[in-house]
């Protein structure tokens, strides 16, 4: 089915992105400190990370506190 097929995609390209988070953010989204959001980047428009993000992992979503 198409949709497992999108589901699946979406949690390796997950899994990916969130190995290359350093070990403090990654230890601060485990314990709360920071949320992962699920949205558009919106590169220079006004919440948008401009390409300027810490973590390469933080340019497909967002780590908010």
């Amino acid at each position: 089915m198409k949709r497992e097929h999108i589901i699946e995609s979406l949690v390796n390209q997950f899994a990916e992105n969130i190995n290359n988070l350093s070990d403090e953010t990654l230890q601060d989204v485990e314990s709360g400190k920071l949320v992962i959001s699920l949205t558009p980047d919106v590169d220079k428009e006004a919440g948008g990370c401009g390409g300027l993000a810490e973590d390469p992992a933080l340019r497909s979503g967002t780590l908010t506190k």
